[in-house]
């Protein structure tokens, strides 16, 4: 009898601890503010804490990030506005944990975006409102994105340099915004994961010290990852983005993106996105031309707009949303991550195809 009622005791003991509830530490980060991103060989800073490189291209900031105890969501936002660059380009918030001029880091990319077509700056020219379709009521005057990214919470402690960086050539540019928003669990039992972060591989052309280019065109890309010890609860992400600005290129061509661990094929993914046109009110810059479709028998023009092509796994304006292949459980030694894609194009003297790829590993032992 005495014994139950010990067990009885400690039950409720840990029900009333489980449900006890401390502060909720919320913390938001200010990263950049009308940070201005551009193409000019005058673009440089070099102070504690905000470095410019890459002709004005890349910006670094170097953020002191507190002690959590508890669980952990992360989310990262991000607005953009045209300055008075037209074009879509790439670009990319990611993370890094040592300085980033030390050579040959592999970064952790956080969000991938894509600008759209002069948003903000060409909004409120006349000239192109020639151009609005009429199912839009207006050219937007920003873009913004934000993506849950609490996966990755383990990879924020002490200090972080956040690195973000366009594909512009303009020396107008853009200005960009990027905040974080922390949430700590306010429950006792709402333990912090344990889980740690590898990553594999990270396929852009950031700049000199950050080139991880890679021509899938020629191999697949092969990633050796030795575990010291059985892993599990492994989950493979991967970020992908096929670029060449032709008719025969990467981007308006549809690759399957092959995924094997150790020889075993995870995933066939074919990298493709056909939802451009409703991006369009972010794209008031892009090119117009006239189509021939059928139209109640008879062939009419109707005009479609650069923006509203399909493209490989992204959108003028889009953010490039991870994704996510369970794997399990990993014996101790060494495994293969091998990324390929099949029918990549070369890079030639007229055209540069290329992929954007970064794929990384969490897991618990």
């Amino acid at each position: 009898m005495i014994k139950n009622l010990s067990k009885v005791a400690i039950v409720l003991f840990l029900n009333l601890i489980a449900g006890c509830s401390f502060e909720e530490k919320n913390l938001n980060i200010e990263v950049l503010s009308s940070q201005k991103i551009n193409f000019d060989s005058e673009s440089t800073i070099n102070s504690s804490d905000l470095l410019i490189r890459d002709n004005g291209r890349l910006i670094f900031k170097k953020l002191s990030i507190p002690e959590f105890n508890r669980k952990v969501s992360v989310e990262i936002f991000a607005k953009l506005v045209s300055n008075g660059d037209p074009w879509d380009k790439s670009g990319s918030i990611f993370l890094l944990k040592t300085h980033p001029d030390s050579l040959n880091i592999t970064s952790l990319e956080l969000l991938r975006f894509i600008t759209p077509f002069g948003v903000g700056h060409f909004s409120d020219n006349e000239r192109l409102d020639e151009f609005k379709p009429v199912y839009i009521p207006r050219w937007e005057k920003s873009i913004s994105w934000n993506e849950d990214i609490s996966h990755l919470s383990n990879a924020f402690y002490d200090e972080v340099w956040i690195g973000v960086w366009i594909d512009t050539f303009s020396k107008d540019g853009w200005l960009m915004d990027v905040s974080l928003s922390f949430k700590e669990s306010p429950f006792f039992m709402d333990k912090r994961s344990k889980a740690k972060i590898k990553v594999l591989a990270n396929t852009h052309n950031y700049s000199t010290n950050h080139n991880g280019s890679f021509d899938f065109s020629r191999e697949d890309l092969k990633i050796n990852f030795s575990a010291p010890e059985d892993i599990s609860n492994a989950n493979l992400y991967f970020i992908t983005t096929g670029h060449g600005a032709h008719s025969e290129g990467d981007e308006f061509n549809q690759r399957n993106n092959i995924i094997k661990v150790d020889n075993e094929i995870k995933l066939n993914y074919p990298a493709w996105r056909d939802d451009c046109a409703s991006f369009r009110r972010f794209n008031p810059s892009s090119g117009v031309w006239f189509e021939e479709t059928i139209f109640k028998g008879e062939t009419i023009k109707e005009r479609i707009a650069s923006s509203d092509y399909s493209r490989s796994n992204w959108c003028p304006g889009s953010s490039v949303k991870p994704i996510k292949i369970r794997i399990g459980d990993l014996k101790k030694g060494s495994h293969i991550f091998s990324y390929q894609i099949p029918n990549a194009q070369p890079t030639t003297d007229r055209f540069w195809n290329h992929w954007n790829v970064s794929y990384y590993l969490t897991y618990e032992n």
